[in-house]
């Protein structure tokens, strides 16, 4: 049976009401906040945000793990940032789609197509069986360097598998999950660099039908 639930969105003042200007609530100034798409999986929390820091209209979004850990604490497992590009081939904005969660019963066999999405298309690049996993015609993609559809990340991918200098997926590092929406966080190389990335996914019957992702290089402290 299926459950509905909606992803929350929050304004900075309210998530933050330690910031207060004349006794009111309010955001610093010139900084634009707002949790996108947020989901509990036990003791995880699944935060994906965009926000202005500088006030400058430059956004940039975030994909973030935190977990209650035991006596109450809570700590940040994964944080990933990036400046959100402008050109966007698919014409969907980073950040834009569907936010509604549903299928709670679904969460343990999505997580399940996820992980084998990633070893079958990711890791071996087996990109002849992309339709296993994306329906033609629906699938909506909202990295700015892919093109629109499922013909778009079928492109990507093979591109990069040939190229002198790929991308190579390494491990995931953790993965969470709710209903109809399954995120994982990792690490990949790109062009000889380290990278930890952050991929959000929504599903229906089984397949993948919306991608958002979020990568960022690491430092030598990471």
């Amino acid at each position: 049976m299926s459950h509905e639930s909606s992803a929350q969105i929050v304004p900075f003042g309210a998530a933050n009401p330690e910031v207060v200007n004349d006794g009111k609530v309010s955001a610093p100034r010139n900084f634009n906040f707002e949790i996108i798409r947020t989901f509990q999986d036990k003791s995880d929390m699944f935060i994906q945000t965009s926000h202005d820091p500088c006030g400058d209209q430059k956004q940039w979004v975030t994909m973030s793990l935190t977990r209650m850990e035991k006596g109450g604490a809570t700590s940040v497992r994964h944080q990933v940032t990036s400046p959100v590009r402008t050109l966007t081939r698919s014409n969907n904005n980073v950040v834009t789609g569907s936010r509604n969660i549903c299928d709670l019963d679904q969460t343990d066999l999505n997580k399940a197509v996820i992980s084998e999405f990633i070893d079958v298309i990711l890791v071996k690049n087996q990109i002849e069986r992309i339709g296993e996993f994306m329906p033609w015609g629906r699938f909506i993609g909202h990295n700015p360097l892919m093109k629109k559809g499922r013909l778009g990340f079928a492109e990507f991918v093979e591109t990069e598998s040939k190229h002198k200098n790929p991308m190579i997926f390494h491990e995931v590092l953790d993965m969470v999950g709710k209903g109809n929406f399954v995120a994982f966080f990792g690490r990949v190389s790109f062009r000889g660099s380290p990278y930890k990335v952050a991929d959000l996914f929504r599903l229906e019957n089984g397949q993948i039908i919306e991608h958002w992702d979020v990568a960022e290089k690491l430092t030598d402290v990471e």
